[in-house]
């Protein structure tokens, strides 16, 4: 914004109204704008540097996780399949929303036109709904599991909910296909001409009612989930190791195990709680105060809040695959036969080294 925090459109009425603004005053109050970025160069860096480091990480370790899940069939189940489909939501996270998100947070100017301005928006409320229905059907099958004793649903039926996810999901980033949009300023020509993507509600009370909505189905509903259904796996987990009378040996395993399990679930739970809260409220206190919104200060919040919540597609991965015994079981073995591929070949190539000096040199020479 120019020194004043006037609005572009009214130094332009301004301009217009007041004969005795010369063009040349008016240039200079447009000046501000002629930066391309919202920080300092020093902070744009910062930022970018941040998010790259995280989109790539994110992307390089979802990508191995996917080739795991889905090049081994002894590793599909209704679980895994929304392992799987959080992965894919995390990739989406990491390859497409993170580069758009970073240019949107650090330029002013939008010049990758109308469609990536209002798919980048869409694409991150959806992708974000995806994941956190995706970590609360992890916690409901869990649930289903331990608690009930039930088995784990078909491969059909978890199908099925994944589609049902996606759906959802999509419908709940759908008004940002409408509301965003790109809004070209024009100003005493050819001092000023830059275009902006951002939303535009037509009431004030339906983008509050929106966000209260986003946050309450992203974040509230899914930590309620999470929360309630790993406190009654830790409670029903230990009312199982008191209840029986085992060996000594054993009853100490079995406790050292509930507590290794106990702590990975509380660990997701905070993990989620830490990565997405902060990003949600923050939201839902910038839509109420949108005035704040170009304040160098707000943004810089914004953007670090937002970093953190797009970070949870790299601890995604960690947590549920390695938490899970068969998945680890499996990258365990996968490292394993690497690793002794990998000493087969030297040894082979040592051996090939010293046949051709061998053959190349007498006898004596070798003796």
């Amino acid at each position: 914004m120019p020194e004043d925090g006037k609005d572009p459109l009214l130094i332009w009425a301004e301009y217009h109204l007041h004969p005795n603004l010369s063009r040349e005053e008016a240039f200079k109050l447009l000046q501000p704008h002629n930066n391309d970025f919202r920080f300092t160069y020093g902070l744009a860096s910062l930022f970018i540097t941040l998010y790259s480091i995280t989109a790539v990480s994110a992307l390089i370790v979802n990508s191995l996780m996917a080739y795991v899940l889905i090049s081994n069939k002894t590793l599909r189940s209704a679980n895994n399949a929304f392992v799987t489909n959080l992965i894919i939501s995390d990739i989406l996270l990491a390859l497409i929303v993170m580069p758009l998100s970073t240019i949107m947070l650090i330029l002013k100017e939008w010049n990758l036109g109308e469609t990536f301005c209002k798919m980048t928006p869409w694409l991150k409320a959806t992708c974000v709904s995806c994941s956190t229905y995706s970590i609360s059907a992890i916690a409901a099958i869990r649930y289903r599991c331990i608690v009930k004793g039930s088995k784990l649903p078909s491969y059909r039926n978890a199908s099925l909910g994944i589609a049902t996810i996606w759906v959802v999901s999509t419908i709940i980033g759908s008004p940002m296909l409408f509301v965003v949009q790109i809004r070209i300023y024009k100003i005493a020509p050819p001092y000023l001409l830059y275009r902006t993507c951002s939303e535009h509600w037509q009431s004030y009370t339906l983008k509050v009612l929106y966000s209260v909505t986003v946050m309450t189905l992203q974040f509230i509903l899914p930590l309620l989930i999470i929360a309630f259904v790993h406190w009654n796996i830790c409670s029903v987990l230990k009312r199982r190791i008191n209840a029986r009378h085992r060996p000594l040996v054993r009853a100490l395993r079995e406790a050292r195990r509930h507590r290794k399990n106990s702590t990975l679930l509380m660990m997701i739970a905070c993990v989620f709680a830490f990565c997405w809260f902060p990003f949600s409220f923050f939201n839902l206190i910038a839509d109420l105060e949108s005035k704040q919104i170009s304040n160098e200060y707000f943004m810089v919040i914004y953007g670090s809040f937002l970093l953190i919540a797009l970070s949870s597609a790299c601890l995604n991965p960690l947590l549920y695959c390695w938490t899970n015994e068969a998945i680890r079981r499996t990258i365990k073995g996968l490292l394993k036969r690497n690793t002794n591929y990998n000493r087969r070949n030297t040894n082979l190539q040592e051996n090939s080294l010293i046949m051709r000096v061998l053959r190349n040199q007498p006898l004596v020479h070798v003796l």
